[in-house]
């Protein structure tokens, strides 16, 4: 019973997923621009339940070359979190923005935050984490 509800929620968490899935190897070179808002249903797919609301807007531009790709993330929104000094919820501002350069290589690798290597071969690319 246990094992069947497991993958259930595998499954669900890998719908939950599939919007953050670029298929970048269709894409022309160039800027593509992608819009996400994001809710407290993204962040239940890496477990993560700090906030009790949270509405926030993420703006990607990928920009695809030749040989590698450049993502821009920007995101403006609010998470509500417990006040520190009386425990009563607030919703707290967040604005923020990274860069992520894709390169591609013979193996994976996630280790710089600021850069992804991605075998050669691959033709799609999953931001979930990044945002």
């Amino acid at each position: 019973r246990f094992r069947q509800f497991r993958i259930g929620k595998i499954v669900d968490e890998m719908n939950k997923r599939k919007e953050f899935i670029i298929p970048f190897v269709g894409l022309k070179l160039g800027k593509h621009q992608f819009e996400y808002q994001i809710n407290n249903s993204f962040f239940e797919i890496f477990d993560f339940s700090e906030f009790e609301k949270s509405n926030i807007k993420v703006n990607v531009v990928l920009e695809k070359k030749a040989n590698l790709l450049e993502l821009d993330f920007k995101h403006k929104g609010t998470v509500q979190v417990p006040c520190d000094l009386t425990g009563e919820e607030f919703d707290l501002p967040i604005k923020g923005k990274i860069k992520l350069i894709v390169r591609f290589g013979e193996t994976f690798n996630n280790d710089n935050e600021e850069l992804l290597i991605l075998p050669f071969g691959e033709f799609e690319l999953d931001i979930a984490q990044y945002i």
